[in-house]
């Protein structure tokens, strides 16, 4: 499965651009509100956070870290492919009806 979904691509340029064209990103992609959701809410940051060689006993990240200092020191040991997958919690969709009620007269 795809846990992040690119939205930009680079020209030969050099300058990014948008992936989709005018359209806007596709409902299921990961967005600012999904990963913010994610690490405001410490329940759900506990469980989504995975190390990437779980030893016995220990798989999630905070299990892993002894205190506060550790856990710059081990997020490269954190599996984010992993730990990030299925955390969607916004699915957005656009249609042209706020635009018809908007102008309704």
């Amino acid at each position: 499965g795809v846990m992040v979904t690119e939205t930009f691509e680079l020209r030969p340029n050099g300058v990014p651009a948008f992936k989709f064209g005018k359209a806007p990103a596709p409902a299921r992609a990961g967005n600012y509100d999904d990963w913010n959701e994610l690490f405001w809410d410490p329940w759900r940051l506990k469980h989504a956070l995975k190390i990437k060689t779980p030893r016995p006993g220990v798989q999630r990240f905070v299990d892993a870290c002894q205190d506060s200092a550790d856990v710059w020191r081990k997020l490269r040991e954190l599996d984010w492919e992993h730990s990030l997958r299925k955390h969607k919690t916004h699915l957005e969709f656009h249609s042209h009806f706020p635009l018809l009620i908007g102008n309704y007269r």
